[in-house]
């Protein structure tokens, strides 16, 4: 839902500083209105099941921010190309220098 993406979305500014080669941040949305215990309750003896097809299908941290990026900002216009550009540098600059950081780099040149 609404609540749990913008919560996502301070989680991945707050990490950000912490990022290097040794972590790796996933995200993992739940239906809406869902928290784990409720998904694993609800499910009863196929919770675990429905919590672990949820867990194989979290996305990583580089690939939502991206996503969530190219969502806001309309890639098919230079204007927005140059916004996506600007906000994802801006969030990138918080990660410590490392190898992660220049793939961050290279992967918002793809785009």
């Amino acid at each position: 839902d609404s609540a749990g993406h913008k919560a996502a979305w301070r989680a991945l500014e707050t990490t950000l500083p912490h990022l290097n080669e040794g972590h790796s941040v996933f995200f993992m949305f739940l239906p809406e209105g869902e928290d784990p215990d409720s998904l694993i309750q609800k499910a009863s003896e196929n919770g675990k099941q429905a919590f672990l097809k949820y867990r194989m299908q979290a996305i990583s941290l580089s690939q939502w921010m991206l996503e969530v990026l190219a969502r806001k900002f309309s890639l098919e216009t230079s204007e927005g190309k140059a916004k996506f550009y600007k906000t994802a540098m801006e969030l990138i600059q918080k990660v410590p220098e490392s190898a992660f950081k220049m793939l961050l780099q290279k992967s918002i040149h793809d785009k």
